[in-house]
């Protein structure tokens, strides 16, 4: 009895032996061969609501309304860069139109991007104007990506406004030296209102302007519609006139 009980052991040790190295088999057996997780390449972005617009957003809008395609740029603020995209779908002949970001994600180098759009479309059952839309989105990215690709859910290519625009990379003395050489412009103007905490809008020889003053240092006078104030500004490289005194005349 005691033999037969050894040799059963024996025949089941053996077996778990073969078994174990059959599971460990890396040559052409059954086993599928383990791969390497992929690098998640997705870029994490913020779809801008209106109210959170720029005045630089609000005339790329301005200028390519009724266009197909996409412009994107890259702004510094605080020393972080960040690469914001207007995409627009063109003119629609009616309302319930809508543009659905499907992915965004890195291409093959770090500075490259691919953004993959759907344009939806009103249902017979929807309730829309008759009036032309222009269905638009900005997406802000964090970080400088200065090759972008814009798609449709189908890989067709979007057309490209225009370039990515890069800020200059100048270093502080050189932005400092550069901001000196600007020309001040002084102007006569009569104070319409604010714009927003960073800005007023003032009309020059009866004509509206705005003016930016989230980077001025002085002490802003308490104005009200109406006041006549004078003026000192100096544009910027996007084209804004940011305000460097004023005065109430």
């Amino acid at each position: 009895m005691k033999k037969i009980n050894r040799w059963m052991l024996l025949i089941i040790s053996t077996l778990l032996l073969f078994g174990g190295c059959k599971n460990q088999d890396h040559g052409n057996g059954n086993l599928a061969p383990i791969t390497p997780t992929e690098k998640d390449n997705t870029i994490e972005y913020i779809i801008l609501e209106k109210e959170n617009f720029s005045e630089v957003i609000e005339q790329a809008m301005e200028d390519y309304q009724s266009q197909r395609g996409y412009k994107a740029w890259i702004e510094k603020e605080d020393n972080k860069r960040k690469t914001l995209v207007l995409i627009g779908a063109g003119e629609k002949p009616t309302g319930g139109y809508d543009l659905e970001i499907l992915e965004v994600k890195k291409g093959k180098t770090d500075e490259e991007v691919l953004i993959t759009v759907k344009v939806i479309e009103p249902k017979e059952t929807d309730d829309v104007t008759t009036a032309l839309t222009y269905p638009y989105i900005v997406l802000e990215l964090q970080g400088e990506f200065t090759h972008l690709m814009v798609q449709t859910e189908k890989g067709d290519p979007i057309p490209v406004f225009q370039e990515v625009e890069k800020p200059s990379k100048e270093s502080k003395e050189e932005t400092s030296l550069h901001s000196e050489k600007l020309q001040t412009t002084t102007v006569e103007a009569v104070f319409t209102g604010y714009i927003d905490n960073n800005s007023f809008e003032a009309e020059v020889n009866n004509e509206p302007q705005a003016f930016r003053i989230e980077k001025f240092e002085g002490e802003l006078p308490e104005l009200k519609p109406g006041d006549h104030i004078k003026i000192m500004s100096i544009e910027n490289e996007h084209g804004q006139l940011m305000v460097q005194g004023i005065e109430k005349l």
